[in-house]
């Protein structure tokens, strides 16, 4: 339902999000070396509760606009919830700002996490296993990043009523 615009402000709101946090949790280890020992829970909280909040909203946005979509009987339900989510209706351009915000925090909370990972895992692996275990973890890494858009671009072949909703590229 969205452009490509849209969906690439999203990725990209997700991404700073997850390079702040991921350079937030950087400096906090660095200035306080034991963490990953002393407070392993509180950090993952944190963290975790960061995408908990973010990923809700967004879920949240996602099924009011929807519903006010079909409330409204559009012939075009994508391009209904287009309209809703992008503010395009009176009355709810907030909930544009808040959908891009909920991306940043759950980003955030993305990049607190695996930053904090990272170090856990540099203390907790043997030095003679690291260079392997680094080696597969930053793999499989970009294994997930990358099977996502072609799992979607997959699913999207399937979608048999995609020539039905409007383009706005």
């Amino acid at each position: 339902g969205m452009s490509q615009s849209d969906s690439g402000r999203m990725v990209g709101n997700y991404m700073l999000g997850f390079c702040l946090g991921a350079l937030s949790m950087w400096y906090i280890a660095r200035r306080i070396p034991g963490l990953w020992k002393s407070s392993p829970r509180r950090v993952l909280l944190i963290g975790l509760t960061c995408q908990l909040i973010g990923s809700t909203v967004y879920a949240k946005i996602a099924f009011t606009s929807t519903q006010q979509a079909l409330d409204a009987d559009y012939a075009s339900t994508h391009f209904a919830v287009y309209m809703h989510m992008l503010g395009l209706k009176e009355g709810a351009p907030i909930l544009a700002a808040f959908l891009m915000a909920s991306r940043f925090v759950a980003g955030m909370g993305s990049g607190i996490c695996q930053q904090f990972y990272v170090a856990s895992t540099l203390h907790l692996t043997p030095v003679a296993e690291r260079a392997e275990h680094t080696t597969r973890w930053v793999f499989s890494g970009m294994i997930a990043i990358g099977s996502g858009p072609m799992i979607a671009a997959g699913l999207e072949s399937f979608n048999q009523c995609a020539s039905f909703a409007p383009d706005f590229t």
